[in-house]
């Protein structure tokens, strides 16, 4: 299940990062921006502790 968040934060980051935002991002991957900045604000909490 871990391996399954962490592939998918990679996947949200590759799109941000790709499309250059958000709404994009989350227009592509079918969730709300909401959804998308919980998720990225998640991932960045994460690598913030792995460090």
């Amino acid at each position: 299940m871990l391996e399954n968040q962490n592939m998918q934060g990679l996947i949200l980051f590759a799109q941000i990062s790709r499309l250059g935002s958000l709404s994009a991002a989350a227009q592509l991957l079918g969730l709300s921006r909401s959804a998308v900045s919980k998720q990225l604000s998640g991932l960045e909490k994460k690598s913030a502790r792995d460090y």
